[in-house]
């Protein structure tokens, strides 16, 4: 075995007990090799031919013997490195994969990553699969050693790790997580009273440039005000107006200053969707036998949200 994992057997098996010799039995394996329950050693006089005749012997004896496979594969690379190259060969690593066994490279990427001081007797050569990814020892001896402590199946082991290493999602929109940072309100508002202050240099002759000022100060404002549900009607409101794809809807709502990120038009397209509030179809071509992809364009449908809506809107107008 290479220097390096000598090394990390040291610092890191150190307290470690001894491995337990197993009860797995490896026909035709020379007398050079020890068995364990989670490894296989050799003695330094194994030659190249006993070293291949033992991956041998482990591969026919079938499953369970993952860990002797990878270590008699690390003993081959370590000694013999043009021999590993010839053994570590995808096309029977598939075929292996296909019938439900552990592949070379996989045996002798657990085993590396687990040098024999680390390995946890009473978990699985899978359990020790599932966390051989992490970069750090470290950190592979840390999910180890929880799966060992609660008692974890490799299915539940793996469904940690994946829980723990999602990426938080944040509770808002992305256009509206960047709005509450504090540096972005600060440069809205900043623009609006910049604005507010040209009012007094615009041309006497010129009225609709005041109108201008008067309408970006209004997306400002809109802007600082947004939440979930104000966007979500804003689009709901482009949907009845276009009736379209969620690029017209998207230009419908920047030819109005309200600018929604395309990413979020198409999240709050999806979200009225799922609240029943619009609708999703594909367009109709004008020639059936026209060639290409058929675009989605989006409906309104009638909702009680909606029909709250109609009502204060009829309530303000009667005032």
């Amino acid at each position: 075995m290479d220097t390096s994992i000598a090394v990390s057997q040291q610092s890191a098996g150190a307290s470690i007990p001894p491995l337990p010799i197993a009860g797995i039995e490896i026909p035709s394996l020379p007398k050079c090799f020890k068995v364990t329950t989670i490894g296989l050693t050799v003695t330094g006089d194994a030659t190249e031919g006993q070293l291949v005749k033992a991956v041998d012997a482990i591969e026919k004896t079938g499953a369970g013997v993952q860990w002797q496979l990878g270590d008699a594969l690390l003993e081959i690379k370590g000694r013999y490195p043009d021999r590993s190259l010839i053994l570590m060969n995808e096309a029977l690593d598939k075929i292996r994969e296909k019938h439900g066994q552990a592949s070379r490279k996989q045996a002798m990427q657990v085993a590396i990553r687990f040098p024999e001081g680390t390995r946890v007797p009473s978990l699985s050569w899978s359990h020790h699969r599932a966390c051989a990814f992490f970069d750090t020892l470290e950190e592979r001896l840390h999910w180890i050693h929880l799966a060992r402590d609660n008692n974890w199946s490799v299915h539940e082991l793996e469904k940690q790790i994946a829980a723990a290493s999602a990426e938080p999602e944040p509770d808002i929109d992305p256009d509206l997580y960047v709005l509450k940072d504090p540096a972005v309100r600060a440069y809205l508002e900043t623009d609006k009273e910049r604005q507010r202050r040209q009012f007094h240099e615009v041309p006497d002759n010129a009225p609709f440039l005041r109108d201008l000022l008067i309408s970006r100060i209004e997306a400002i404002d809109w802007q600082l005000n947004r939440t979930v549900e104000t966007d979500c009607n804003l689009v709901r409101d482009a949907v009845s107006e276009t009736m379209g794809t969620w690029q017209q809807v998207f230009y419908w709502l920047k030819d109005r200053s309200r600018v929604v990120s395309p990413p979020d038009v198409r999240a709050y397209l999806s979200e009225l969707a799922s609240a029943g509030r619009i609708t999703e179809q594909l367009d109709e071509k004008p020639n059936p036998t026209a060639k290409g992809s058929t675009a989605t364009v989006y409906k309104p449908r009638r909702n009680p949200v909606d029909d709250k809506r109609d009502e204060e809107k009829r309530s303000l107008l009667a005032v």
